[in-house]
């Protein structure tokens, strides 16, 4: 399993971690310290509670704290609307609230108000978007929401009552959330178009690169960057364009994609290009078009030395599986082998033996799969694959 976790990351995850650095939080903050300290937190910031009901030994538990709570979309969501938990079941209060919270199955995922009331639950792992489906149920008052539907249909057009539908329908996402942004917009003119109240609505509508209120934000950047700061803009600006690289990819969107590279290029001047190569990297990968991916990944390395060991190794495994040209090998050999210079672990070694195996290099292939067999031993990992690697390269 471990393996394969590090080798198996998504382009767009890995592309993540490294490009988008301290501008803004990555993934959920969770809270330290005791569920009365947490619901104290909750009410002196006028937050909601979510509780992750977690066991040491639970899979899918495991599941979720490595796939989707640390995704960046997770965390702008839950850090801005949740005071977020952790609780051992097993262990501290654990035990306690589990008998108070009726906890029967791992993970129970729990939501509560700021007064610690609960307000909705769900059992088991779920991919990042149906966790956040369940997160905005947790905030959302679905009949509230309900009657300003009924409101609106009637012709209520107050701004105040806008801004507040545009939100919850943002809140509870509502395709038509947009829409109702632009007819408040409609509504203000002059300074009050950029009122600080206004400016925080366009920001949170700001994460669709081809949205209208990502078009007021670069338009107007300037007010906005003097509004909040310049890290705080450029990383928003950086984070809808990172956010649109998986419906780039989906799509095979090569204008979408010029887009996304010219809002990273506007948010960083100074590793906008080199941010833009990981992009195309990272499309090319996504489309599978791995003849433009091996060009691009040797350019990219060629123009900017990496020390991410996974990110490397990611690339030259990649290269092994689906690349043939030698002289490209040859390049994914050297990736490989500085990969676990930077940080030698058993599976980027295994990757290391592979590809001197694929280029007839077949003692070395011997000697560095003994290695990565020693350090899975030592680690209790499976290294089944790499022994078959190993009994080929032996009974040739």
């Amino acid at each position: 399993m471990y393996r394969n976790f590090l080798r198996n990351l998504t382009a767009m995850s890995l592309l993540l971690t490294m490009a988008l650095s301290a501008s803004f939080a990555e993934g959920m903050d969770f809270f330290d310290g005791t569920w009365e300290e947490a619901v104290a937190e909750a009410q002196k910031q006028d937050k909601f509670i979510f509780v992750d009901c977690y066991t040491v030994w639970c899979g899918p538990c495991k599941k979720m704290a490595k796939q989707v709570f640390p995704r960046d979309e997770v965390g702008a969501f839950m850090n801005k609307n949740y005071i977020n938990v952790k609780v051992d079941m097993e262990k501290g209060e654990g035990p306690e609230l589990k008998g108070k919270w009726q906890v029967s199955a791992y993970p129970t995922m729990i939501f509560f108000n700021s007064a610690g009331e609960e307000v909705h639950r769900f059992k088991g792992a779920r991919p990042v978007a149906d966790f956040l489906t369940e997160a905005r149920k947790g905030v959302m008052d679905v009949n509230q929401l309900a009657e300003f539907d009924k409101k609106y249909e009637a012709g209520e057009r107050n701004p105040a009552f806008l801004y507040k539908y545009a939100s919850m329908l943002k809140m509870a996402g509502s395709n038509r959330a947009e829409m109702i942004l632009d007819v408040y917009m409609d509504t203000q003119s002059g300074d009050d178009r950029f009122s600080r109240d206004n400016m925080d609505l366009i920001l949170d509508f700001a994460d669709d690169l081809k949205s209208k209120s990502f078009g007021i934000l670069t338009d107007n950047k300037d007010k906005f960057v003097e509004a909040y700061s310049a890290e705080k803009i450029n990383g928003l600006i950086q984070q809808a364009a990172f956010g649109s690289l998986q419906k780039a990819i989906d799509t095979k969107d090569r204008d979408l994609m010029g887009h996304i590279k010219t809002a990273v290029l506007s948010a960083d001047s100074d590793k906008g290009e080199e941010k833009n190569y990981q992009l195309d990297v990272a499309y090319y990968k996504g489309v599978e078009d791995w003849k433009n991916y091996s060009k691009t990944a040797v350019k990219y390395l060629k123009k900017y030395d990496s020390n991410n060991a996974s990110y490397l190794n990611n690339l030259a495994w990649d290269f092994y599986q689906h690349v043939d040209s030698k002289s490209m090998l040859k390049k994914a050999e050297v990736w490989a082998r500085q990969s676990t210079e930077i940080d030698d672990q058993y599976y980027n070694n295994d990757t290391y033996a592979n590809i001197l195996f694929k280029n007839g290099k077949d003692a070395d292939a011997i000697r560095v799969a003994e290695k990565a067999i020693t350090i899975a031993k030592y680690e209790k990992r499976d290294f089944s694959a790499t022994q078959e690697l190993l009994d080929k390269i032996l009974t040739k």
